[in-house]
């Protein structure tokens, strides 16, 4: 999967996001301990430090850490 994102224009960088900010054409301002980065798209697997990263773009996301497991809804 990595190597079709690269083909169709992905980035793949390494490095801890401190702050999602949005920008005024429409991307993000991904904030890292380095400096920033500009993203017209931003895929967020962040588990549950997700909801501390969503709060910036007016984002409530109700997670909750236990134990390493995950739950499934099934009619979410």
């Amino acid at each position: 999967m990595a190597d079709k994102a690269i083909k169709n224009g992905a980035r793949f960088v390494r490095g801890e996001v401190r702050e999602i900010r949005p920008t005024e054409t429409g991307g993000f301002d991904l904030v890292l301990d380095d400096g920033s980065l500009l993203a017209k798209k931003v895929v967020l697997c962040g588990g549950i430090w997700s909801d501390q990263l969503l709060r910036s773009l007016g984002i409530k996301l109700p997670l909750m850490a236990e134990r390493c497991y995950h739950l499934e809804f099934q009619n979410p």
